[in-house]
């Protein structure tokens, strides 16, 4: 089986570092190269080809993918290409498999790019979704297809993150939170609440709220 790496910039060349640390352990690929439609033809010392002479020179019994690519839409955009072609996306999975939870799903196309991340039981990482190094994915949250969790964030239990969401890296969301479908969430970002889809939330700004006289309560209401 040949794998082909859809994208051939910096995501591209990570991924093309994890998958041949992996080959020298299981050998899953007889060959590894990129795609990319921008004229590129070395990358990394590895090979690129546009899709349209890939796509006429192997069948899908000879070739995977993965999506190398950091834009939600644009991941969505492209692992539509490749299935309307009648090819298939494999799953790159760096996360130690003993310390995989046997409850946890991973769809097809899923890419969990570091062993630093950490997929409690019951999480379920949906198809063509990217997953950065030093993440937790809690209990029983669900990441939906496409989306892109960037580097340093924390996903509380019981969360769902809808199709296509951008994560941006160090931001936190609390448990049981929906983030709906094409929706951002900034670098930093603290959400504490739902957020519709196709929505952006931002960093808030820090807030000094001084203690209760003689206590170390906070005064007042400052979660509003």
């Amino acid at each position: 089986m040949k794998l082909a790496i859809y994208g051939a910039g910096g995501i591209g060349e990570v991924i093309l570092d994890r998958a041949k640390r992996i080959n020298r352990i299981i050998a899953r690929w007889n060959d590894i190269f990129f795609i990319d439609d921008t004229g590129k033809t070395e990358v990394s010392k590895t090979q690129v080809y546009p899709f349209e002479k890939i796509r006429q020179q192997y069948s899908a019994d000879e070739l995977r993918f993965l999506v190398a690519l950091g834009e939600p839409m644009d991941r969505e955009i492209v692992a539509n290409r490749i299935e309307t072609a009648g090819f298939r996306l494999d799953r790159l999975v760096c996360v130690d498999e003993e310390e995989l939870p046997k409850s946890a799903e991973i769809e097809e196309g899923a890419i969990l790019l570091d062993r630093t991340i950490t997929i409690s039981p019951f999480a379920h990482i949906g198809k063509n979704a990217l997953i950065q190094g030093y993440t937790s994915i809690a209990h029983e949250t669900v990441i939906g297809n496409h989306s892109n969790i960037s580097p340093y964030c924390m996903i509380c239990g019981n969360c769902k993150i809808g199709k296509s969401v951008f994560v941006g890296t160090h931001a936190s969301i609390k448990e049981k939170t929906c983030v709906g479908d094409y929706a951002i969430i900034g670098m930093g970002a603290v959400v504490m609440r739902d957020v519709p889809e196709n929505h952006t939330v931002f960093m808030t700004p820090s807030k000094m709220i001084p203690h209760e006289p003689g206590t170390r309560a906070l005064q007042g209401s400052y979660m509003n």
